[in-house]
């Protein structure tokens, strides 16, 4: 009798298999830390070994319920001003208080004039970037204080924030030889610290 269920039990686990979709997206447990939204850095220059180099980074993760990694708050002393901090990881097993495999961005959008202006900005990036021909990696560390902010939107409204960051970083602000250029492409979810009175 057991000899005759066998056959069944194969039909119907082949079909079970054949029935799945194959286009499927594979799950991310990490979702939720990844929902506000990210900073995808782009860097190219040189690396320890005198070869060019270009990687792109996602760093995309937010610690859960850590609001303050992705901040709007108002500018000092100017009510047209708001200053945006945010910090994103590059890994979801880096730990929190660790400063390595981070993007960390702040900026200041004033618009007290008649044109949108970004008096202060600051991209602090590090990254562990793998050549998988030779098998050798090397460290990136850039600190960034000064960028082209473009294509710029913010919408206080939804949290919504979207910009451009690009700098070309002179060597005594990153760790490598010559100019490194850096782009981040910004799209985040923001939000407001409230406090009791």
């Amino acid at each position: 009798m057991r000899y005759r269920l066998l056959p069944a039990f194969l039909i119907v686990t082949t079909t079970l298999f054949m029935s799945c979709d194959d286009d499927e997206s594979p799950v991310d447990p990490f979702d939720d830390l990844a929902k506000y939204g990210s900073i995808v850095i782009t860097m190219s220059g040189t690396d320890p070994d005198g070869n060019s180099f270009s990687k792109t980074i996602d760093y995309k993760y937010m610690p859960e319920f850590s609001f303050q990694y992705s901040l709007a708050n108002p500018g000092f002393e100017n009510p047209d001003a708001v200053v945006f901090s945010l910090k994103r990881r590059s890994s979801v097993l880096d730990p929190i208080s660790s400063s390595d495999y981070w993007a960390e961005i702040t900026l200041v959008a004033d618009n007290s004039g008649s044109t949108q202006t970004f008096p202060n900005q600051r991209l602090l990036v590090a990254a562990n970037i793998l050549n998988e021909e030779s098998r050798k990696y090397f460290e990136v560390q850039a600190d960034v204080f000064s960028a082209e902010i473009s294509n710029y939107t913010y919408n206080q409204t939804s949290g919504k924030l979207k910009f451009t960051m690009t700098s070309t970083v002179a060597e005594q602000d990153h760790n490598l030889s010559g100019d490194l250029l850096i782009t981040a492409e910004v799209n985040v979810t923001v939000f407001t610290q409230v406090t009791a009175n």
